[in-house]
């Protein structure tokens, strides 16, 4: 099948990663992602280019103007309310919470209410992390906020403040020693929210062949080592984005 279409992807990458996280690994991560849509392209019969961006800022810039956005679960939501992308599917790789306290501040989750918590505001781990608190009958005192997970591990770690929420994809590719001084409380692993592949309005034409694609993937002698490696897993189509809407402001 060949739509003969094209869309330009914008993936969104940490700055903090991309500048501390040179290893040969990290750099493998970025020609994976490359040749990920490559294989793509090939089996959606559409051609995709891609532009990897350093932070939000940069995102936020492109987003409006790029045919395809791989989005975190919040700026799926503003791809869709501003510009009226649609969403095309979603890996298995869920987007998950890190409840964090600092070494020798003890209990679990209950040590969360009332206390003042590092995070940074806006973000999915932020809302995500204050959602999963209510539902448990939970609420934190005071959010302090900060510019980055980077920031509120430091925070953490020096005593700032005991208790933080960080960013499971940003713990994931810490070195295990980045963690000291850092006692983790609990890892979500609820499966709700994932990253979306997001479609400009421009392209909704695309939508279908762009499915089939991704749901080749995992058979492909390529593309299944390629999901692998990169941790995604099969994907699956999305439709909605209205459980986006249930994560709250703390």
């Amino acid at each position: 099948m060949s739509s003969g279409g094209r869309a330009n992807m914008i993936l969104r990458g940490s700055a903090r990663v991309i500048r501390h996280r040179l290893s040969p690994r990290h750099r493998k991560n970025v020609a994976t992602w490359i040749e990920f849509l490559v294989v793509l392209g090939q089996l959606a019969g559409v051609e995709v280019g891609y532009t990897f961006v350093a932070d939000f800022d940069e995102f936020e810039d492109q987003l409006g103007r790029a045919g395809l956005a791989y989005a975190h679960p919040l700026a799926a939501l503003e791809a869709a309310e501003r510009f009226g992308y649609l969403p095309v599917a979603s890996p298995e790789h869920s987007d998950e919470v890190v409840f964090v306290a600092r070494e020798g501040v003890e209990g679990g989750l209950e040590g969360f209410a009332g206390a003042e918590v590092a995070s940074v505001p806006g973000q999915f781990a932020t809302r995500f992390g204050c959602t999963l608190l209510r539902e448990r009958g939970l609420a934190i005192g005071r959010l302090r906020a900060y510019a980055s997970c980077q920031e509120v591990l430091e925070a953490v770690r020096s005593g700032g403040v005991d208790r933080g929420f960080l960013y499971k994809d940003f713990v994931d590719h810490l070195d295990p020693l980045s963690l000291e001084g850092v006692r983790v409380v609990e890892v979500t692993n609820t499966g709700r929210f994932r990253h979306v592949l997001m479609l400009h309005p421009d392209h909704a034409e695309l939508r279908g062949a762009l499915r089939e694609g991704l749901a080749k993937l995992p058979d492909h002698p390529v593309g299944g080592e390629l999901l692998r490696e990169l941790g995604l897993g099969a994907w699956t189509a999305h439709d909605d984005l209205g459980d986006l809407r249930t994560l709250q402001d703390c």
